[in-house]
């Protein structure tokens, strides 16, 4: 994730013309990934050790949780920021 926030953020600041624009991008582009790996890991880490809280989900935001189980490597590891 920290090398896909990197690129992500140069590209953003590379294409725009000032700080506060790059930044509303790179919110933009992160957010649904970034919440939808929160929240898997939050359910992982549940199913590992038997934590009774639920996994925290964000008001008002769908994540991207319907992927498929098998689906989920693909989407994770293939991802491509550019």
């Amino acid at each position: 994730m920290a090398f896909e926030d990197a690129w992500t953020l140069s590209q953003c600041v590379a294409q725009t013309a000032n700080i506060e624009t790059a930044l509303a991008e790179y919110q933009k582009r992160r957010v649904e990934r970034a919440t939808t790996l929160q929240i898997r890991s939050s359910a992982i880490e549940k199913a590992t050790y038997g934590n009774s809280q639920k996994p925290a989900q964000p008001q008002g935001e769908k994540p991207s949780q319907a992927i498929e189980e098998s689906e989920f490597p693909d989407w994770l590891y293939g991802y491509k920021p550019f």
